[in-house]
């Protein structure tokens, strides 16, 4: 009996120490797993800073070279056209800044003028309406 009890021990015991060596094994993965999505996750991150930097940088050599095509002063063809789309663009945004402004300033079409404020203070609407209830 004593015999059968220790060899029941021992298959417990093998099987909760398998339990836990898949356990860990489990975690482990998971823990490898989690590192690789944070490193990645770093390096995406980086690369959308260069690519932004990059962007910057185009950027200010396109606004450099349209200046030099303000001043007359880029020969390439290439270029002169694409500084022609970027003129007819800024027309194109300085009539649409025309426009709002017309519609800023523009006034109602009806004769009479809509009032800033109420015709009778609030306090005046409370107190007829508290004069009333308590009449009746």
């Amino acid at each position: 009996m004593k015999e059968r009890l220790a060899r029941l021990g021992r298959a417990l015991w093998s099987v909760v120490v398998a339990v836990c060596r898949a356990v860990a094994a489990w975690l482990r993965a998971l823990a490898a797993a989690l590192w690789r999505w944070v490193r990645a996750w770093g390096l995406r991150r980086g690369v959308r800073a260069k690519e932004r930097e990059r962007g910057e940088v185009f950027a200010g050599l396109g606004r450099m070279v349209y200046v030099l095509y303000t001043r007359s002063l880029v020969r390439n063809h290439d270029l002169l056209v694409e500084c022609d789309k970027v003129h007819a663009i800024n027309v194109e945004i300085d009539e649409l800044w025309s426009k709002l402004d017309a519609v800023r300033t523009e006034r109602g079409t009806s004769g009479e003028a809509t009032p800033r404020v109420a015709l009778m203070p609030a306090e005046t609407d409370g107190a007829e309406q508290a004069a009333a209830s308590h009449q009746t």
